[in-house]
């Protein structure tokens, strides 16, 4: 029951457990599970934000353990704010810090923060299109956000099917959202192209796509058995806590039932972006540990047992830290 006394907490107390993996995070390294980013094509906004990293620095890995944390932050606001965890709580923070630490907190850090702050502000707005009554604002900075992100890393264009499985769940039928979602997933593209025909590079991008497309495999890293057993925790939480999730759905309101299927959404299609990714898989570790945090939130908060995820999760923590440190 300690995750259960944890959730109950103050403030402080978790506040010192959250600091307590930041510094696990910048001071000790993690072994290379072998995901490799070099799957994703060399773009000029990739190339751009992957040229911002220094690798190795102290003050990249501090910035970076920092930006990924203050991800983590603003996730557990914007779910405390639609009422989906208990108000004046960071525990959800605790949680996806605990699954950051098998995330490196150095590695393509601007392109990483970049892609999943700009998914986050689509996930935001689809979750304020609730309450509007024609919410074409709010569809297009959704559309344009994930398209921008798909301009650093292709992959995830996928997230137009987060919005339409939103536009669903919703209950969003008229034409006009569906025209809107298209027009605001073509926009930056088109300014791009622009910007790359009027400097001499729309030629180079052209050829750089087709060749990612030409040579598109998805191939998955050999990784070891260690790591696999650290993989298979955060799935087991996964089988244990997602059920319980959708099913006390039915018991909220109409406005918090829609939000918690949107989470839902959002998860499974960071899943099937992971999977086209191959091995480039580890780059959404950040954006899938966010709405898998809220699943066992909501297990932990809503239960009063909870041994079952106490287990999973220090040892998951456990056998972390084995391959950071090796204790």
């Amino acid at each position: 029951m300690i995750l259960k006394k944890i959730s109950e907490a103050g403030f402080f107390l978790q506040s010192v457990l959250i600091l307590i993996v930041f510094l696990l995070l910048v001071f000790t390294p993690l072994p290379d599970p072998g995901f490799k980013n070099s799957v994703f094509p060399d773009v000029s906004l990739y190339r751009f934000l992957s040229g911002l990293n220094i690798t190795g620095a102290l003050w990249i890995k501090i910035l970076g353990a920092g930006f990924l944390l203050f991800l983590g932050f603003l996730y557990n606001n914007l779910v405390v704010r639609h009422e989906l965890v208990p108000k004046q709580s960071i525990f959800l923070l605790v949680i996806f810090s605990g699954f950051m630490l098998l995330s490196d907190s150095s590695s393509s850090l601007m392109v990483v923060v970049s892609v999943t702050m700009l998914l986050l502000n689509t996930l935001l707005n689809i979750f304020r299109m609730h309450s509007e009554h024609q919410p074409y604002a709010k569809v297009l900075n959704a559309t344009i956000s994930l398209s921008i992100a798909s301009l650093i890393v292709p992959q995830a264009v996928v997230f137009i099917l987060f919005v339409w499985l939103g536009f669903f769940t919703l209950r969003i039928g008229s034409w006009r959202e569906w025209v809107i979602s298209l027009i605001g997933l073509m926009v930056p593209y088109f300014y791009y192209a622009v910007y790359l025909f009027l400097t001499d590079g729309l030629l180079d991008a052209l050829e750089g796509y087709q060749l990612f497309f030409r040579n598109f495999r998805i191939n998955y890293p050999a990784i070891g058995i260690a790591e696999y057993v650290v993989l298979a925790f955060p799935v087991l939480i996964l089988i244990l806590s997602i059920g319980g999730f959708i099913s006390d759905s039915g018991e909220r309101v109409i406005a918090i039932r829609k939000k918690m299927w949107l989470n839902v959404h959002f998860f499974w299609v960071t899943v099937l972006v992971m999977i086209l990714s191959g091995q480039g898989a580890g780059f959404w570790l950040p954006l899938m540990f966010l709405p898998l945090s809220l699943f066992m939130t909501h297990r932990i908060v809503s239960r009063r047992k909870s041994w079952i995820f106490d287990f999973l999760f220090f040892a998951f923590i456990a056998l972390v830290l084995f391959l950071r440190i090796g204790i």
